[in-house]
């Protein structure tokens, strides 16, 4: 009988253990640290004789370790966590969640740790404003960024953090 509960148990709690893992919160900045480079690039597209042409800007930092602007950004990204997700475990590298986000914001980050690192994926994020998962990737993991719109909301506390103007939607 004890046997038999055994049995049946065992793999519950692996599955427990597992969608736990998979779901628990981690932080976005465990794996920041010294000085932090940022990337923030903004997407626009113009129309011109019924022709419509994108256009990008790419806006990069340098923010210094021990400063006022370090410490806000260290704290926004603290308000934020990520997750694992089931299809990226399979070896899926795409990041294309279900389609791009909110058309309102056409903007995409990139933050990174310029202090040495043993692994070159190691504190490395990049935030993308797709809806759906996978929206981000983090140390080398494609994952999901927060739950629901938190990339949106990210992205856009991000841009006003350093001044950067979010284009407006495209027509």
């Amino acid at each position: 009988m004890k046997r038999r509960i055994g049995v049946l148990v065992l793999p519950a709690l692996l599955l427990a253990a597992g969608l736990f893992w998979l779901w628990h919160p981690r932080s976005l900045t465990a794996s920041l640290g010294g000085d932090i480079g940022v990337r923030i690039i903004t997407h626009e597209t113009r129309a011109e004789d019924f022709i419509a042409y994108p256009d990008r800007e790419v806006y990069s930092f340098t923010v210094e370790a021990g400063t006022e602007e370090y410490d806000a950004l260290l704290a926004l990204l603290e308000r934020y966590s990520w997750h694992e997700r089931l299809n990226t475990l399979g070896g899926d590298r795409s990041i294309n969640g279900t389609g791009r986000g909110d058309p309102e914001v056409n903007l995409d980050a990139s933050i990174w740790s310029l202090a040495p690192k043993s692994v070159p994926s190691q504190g490395r994020l990049l935030i993308l404003n797709y809806k759906g998962a996978p929206n981000a990737v983090v140390d080398g993991n494609r994952c999901q960024l927060g739950w629901g719109n938190d990339n949106r909301e990210l992205l856009l506390a991000l841009a006003e953090l350093f001044g950067v103007t979010n284009p407006p939607a495209s027509p």
